[in-house]
Formats: C-alpha cells, structure tokens, sequence
C-alpha cells in the first residue's frame, strides 16, 4: 500500500528534483500520481486523481498555495509545504499542515515527514486494525507484521530492536518512546525505561531479584523499581 501524492511547485527543477528524492528514499511509500506548475492546473489535478497527499510550494504564479488550499473543498489531502522561504511558517500553521519543508530540502526531514504521515495514514484508514498487522519502517522497506508476533521492544539509544517471534529482530530508526505511544492501547506494558513487552506473551511475573518478567520465548525482562508496583 502506497500513498498517492502530487507535487505543486513552479519551479520545474524543484519538481524534478523532489520526484528523484521520493524515488530515491520513499518508493515503498509513496507513488507520484502527477505535477502541476500553478494552482489552477493544481486543483484540476486534485481533483482528477484524488490524491492522499500534496507536495506543495507556496509562492507560485496565479495563486499561493494558501489559496490553493482555500479554493479547493472537495479533496482534503494530507499538505506538506516545501517552499524556500520561512516567512510562511507562522501563516502556514493556520492549514494544519502535516508538515513544512525548506528548500534545499533535507533529506532525512523529508523521510522522516513522509514515514509519521504514512503511518498516520494507515492508522486512519484502518488497514492495521482490519488486518491485525502493524507497519514497521526498516531502511528501505515496511514490514507488515501481527500484533501478536511482536515479543517485546529494546530500546537500542535512538533506535529500537523489535523482538518478533521465531528468533526475528528488526532494527528500527525509532526511539522506544514512539512505539509506546502507539502501543500501550494494544496490550504492551512498559515494565522499564528500555523494554515495552507484549502482555499477551508474559508467562510469568517473578518477584525475586528485584522482580522480572519471563517472555513466552522464555527470555527474561527485568522490571523497574518504578513499575514495579503498578505491573504486579
């Protein structure tokens, strides 16, 4: 599963530019549905390809993108403003938007906009839920997985080791406290500062040594003298 974006800049270069860069470091989630070069010819495209997100400049000839926003009712895409200035930055908080990027563009802002809108977008429309899988970001790729796979997650510094069943880990470029927040709502505990565990496959609470958890894959977990209380 793709989002479809189109790109609304005048700048053909800034439009050439941008496609190479999605190509380049989001093609597992993004799919280019077309470009437009002003607001007028942007909102036709809206509305021919019904896109999930819009890649849009600011300044443009015709009409700002603030405009094109105001003028078009039918379509509510995800909006990430890519402009050269920051001036807009105050004005642009006024259109939500899902994010706002400056040209030269960054390209780990760029990835990191376009995997927190990606995995909003499959939270909201309910593919994970439907489906009973949970989209995590490894490199290049997503890796679709059931919620009940998931062990338990190791905080790694800035990154997490997503324990899986059958002896799998995946290293993922996300600190433990994104998971939590995603995952307290399914079943997961946090039983200490660098361990989120899948309570579906605690076996065991063992208060000797301080306390620790015993995995269903027989792995132990120690518990925090924080969360001690709460977990027993």
């Amino acid at each position: 599963m793709k989002l479809k974006c189109i790109i609304i800049d005048d700048e053909p270069d800034a439009i050439r530019l941008l496609e190479k860069v999605l190509a380049d470091f989001c093609a597992t989630k993004i799919e280019i549905a077309g470009t437009a070069s002003n607001s007028i010819e942007g909102i036709k495209l809206i509305n021919k390809t019904n896109p999930d997100l819009l890649f849009l400049d600011v300044e443009m000839p015709g009409g700002t993108g603030f405009d094109l926003i105001e003028m078009q009712a039918t379509v509510k895409p995800k909006v990430v403003f890519v402009t050269a200035y920051d001036k807009h930055a105050i004005k642009a908080i006024k259109y939500k938007p899902d994010g706002y990027l400056l040209k030269p563009i960054d390209i780990n802002e760029l990835v990191n906009t376009v995997d927190a809108i990606y995995d909003e977008w499959l939270e909201r429309d309910g593919k994970n839920q439907l489906s009973g899988k949970y989209s995590i970001s490894v490199k290049d790729e997503t890796v679709l997985v059931d919620f009940t796979e998931i062990l338990y997650i190791k905080a790694q510094g800035r990154y997490s080791d997503v324990c899986l069943a059958g002896n799998r880990n995946l290293r993922v470029c996300k600190n433990i406290g994104h998971f939590e927040k995603e995952l307290l709502k399914k079943g997961f505990v946090r039983c200490h500062k660098s361990y989120l565990v899948n309570s579906k496959h605690i076996v065991k609470l063992n208060k000797t040594d301080g306390g620790f958890i015993e995995i269903s894959n027989g792995t132990s977990i120690e518990i925090s003298r924080r969360k001690r209380n709460a977990l027993f």
